[in-house]
């Protein structure tokens, strides 16, 4: 069955993979420029020492230039490659195990139940709890833990905040989480952009697991039925 079904779409298979392959050769070659672009112009430097506030002529031809690229590409891990900088979005790794764990509550929940209907809104609901984990770990419980910055801006950096292109920490993939301003300086709590891949693991390991009990069991199940 699987060669037949292979025989049938072999062709839609190789050219997707051929359309993935030019995605990542495009995302590479931006995200390499985007690095040159963000280290040549000096913006680190300017955002570590007054959160933008010193080079906003800057800024806005880094975003001009760039900002359409990031967009279109929708911001796709593979510029994640050691350095270069890194999107944190819940995509990468983790989205993929997650499609993995749906498959495997899937084969589970079809083995068990007769109606299909009733096996697919089960295996949803299966589905939704490691999410939620997931969920809650990238929003109210950080898992991992974001870091902090002090950023001196007596200023008061008007136009620094979360949504601030490029980040405010001076670091391209950062994630800013949270900007307050405390007594002259800008306090951020980001995820850096090397804790991209713990995250990933991390995420990605629990739909993993899930997904390992589920086929176990399923297999299981088939082994017992033909025996």
């Amino acid at each position: 069955m699987i060669w037949v079904t292979w025989r049938q779409h072999r062709a839609q298979a190789i050219t997707c993979l051929a359309l993935f392959g030019v995605l990542a050769v495009l995302a590479v070659t931006i995200g390499i420029q985007m690095r040159a672009a963000f280290g040549g112009d000096g913006l680190p430097a300017c955002l570590a020492r007054s959160g933008g506030a010193g080079c906003p002529a800057v800024i806005t031809s880094f975003v001009d230039r760039f900002g359409h690229d990031v967009s279109s590409i929708m911001n796709v891990p593979l510029i994640a490659i050691p350095g270069l900088p890194v999107p944190f979005n819940g995509d990468g790794l983790t989205f993929t195990a997650s499609l993995l764990c749906a498959f495997g509550l899937a084969v589970l929940a079809g083995l068990l139940l007769r109606n299909t209907i009733a096996a697919i809104v089960i295996a949803y609901i299966g589905w939704e709890i490691p999410t939620t984990v997931v969920a809650l770990m990238s929003g109210p419980i950080r898992i991992p833990a974001p870091a902090v910055m002090r950023i001196g801006c007596p200023a008061g950096c008007p136009g620094a905040g979360t949504g601030t292109v490029p980040p405010v920490t001076g670091h391209l993939g950062d994630f800013v989480l949270g900007v307050t301003r405390s007594g002259g300086q800008l306090v951020v709590s980001y995820l850096p952009a090397s804790r991209f891949w713990t995250e990933q693991l991390i995420q990605g390991g629990l739909y993993l697991a899930v997904v390992a009990i589920a086929l176990g069991a399923a297999m299981w199940l088939l082994h017992r039925r033909t025996t």
